[in-house]
């Protein structure tokens, strides 16, 4: 274990892209972001984002890191309200990438270099998002 390890409970990241994605007869939602992580050196992850009609209790979903990839893998399950709002956010293109912060249960190790150390793959809880939208 490398011995200059600092501690991050947060994801940060720039959002590329995201799309809507309709499914079903009904066109269950969900949005799909793909996103560059910004605390974290050569990574980036997917971000699945449904609606539920349930308030929030806990979690808001989690973030899957495995070992031998860089792409970690997320799925959001947020308030039809708060997902609407994101859904409309995301239809504007800002002049330049809006940033999402996710906060997690537990946190995660970084070298000085920013690499992510990892003993074994994980799942992590997000407890809270944060969103920085560019308007000028």
């Amino acid at each position: 274990m490398p011995q200059d390890l600092q501690p991050t409970q947060t994801l940060q990241m720039f959002v590329q892209s995201a799309e809507l994605r309709m499914s079903g007869v009904d066109l269950q939602r969900e949005i799909e972001l793909s996103c560059g992580l910004i605390n974290i050196a050569r990574g980036s992850c997917s971000i699945r984002i449904s609606p539920v009609d349930l308030t929030r209790t806990g979690n808001l979903g989690t973030i899957s890191i495995p070992m031998e990839r860089l792409l970690m893998k997320g799925e959001l399950f947020l308030a039809r309200t708060t997902f609407n709002h994101i859904q409309d956010m995301l239809r504007v293109e800002p002049p330049r990438p809006a940033a999402l912060i996710l906060a997690l249960r537990k946190p995660l190790q970084i070298t000085a270099k920013g690499d992510l150390w990892l003993e074994e793959s994980c799942v992590c809880d997000v407890v809270d998002m944060t969103w920085n939208v560019p308007l000028l």
